[in-house]
């Protein structure tokens, strides 16, 4: 079961750092990285940024556009070089199994001067 609240307070927590920190307003393009069922992705779009997801799972929340499923062998996010001015993630890379690849993967996608903001779960 999908907290709502939370998932919606991560989403806050990214369209602040986005706007505020750095500087990057709708309709920029956002990857959630580990979207799950895409819920982050349905919220950043009712929040004006252009944003996708890619999980390497494919049950997504229905009618959310723009969810892509990853291939994990090799690990491979499924968009063009510099696709992105944000990669997003919320308690997925403390899940990742080979974080080298996954993170060489995010540089890749991001365009030069992105931003990769990631939220990791408390103890």
């Amino acid at each position: 079961m999908i907290d709502e609240a939370a998932t919606r307070e991560a989403v806050q927590f990214f369209v602040r750092a986005c706007v505020g920190l750095a500087k990057i307003d709708p309709p920029a393009r956002i990857l959630d990285f580990g979207c799950s069922r895409g819920e982050v992705v349905r919220m950043l779009r009712e929040s004006g940024y252009d944003a996708f997801g890619c999980d390497p799972e494919a049950d997504w929340v229905p009618g959310t556009p723009n969810l892509l499923t990853m291939s994990m062998s090799p690990y491979r996010l499924p968009f063009p070089d510099g696709s992105f001015d944000v990669v997003v993630s919320n308690t997925v890379l403390e899940h990742v199994l080979n974080k080298e690849e996954s993170l060489r993967e995010i540089a890749r996608v991001l365009k030069p001067g992105g931003y990769a903001m990631h939220l990791f779960p408390g103890r």
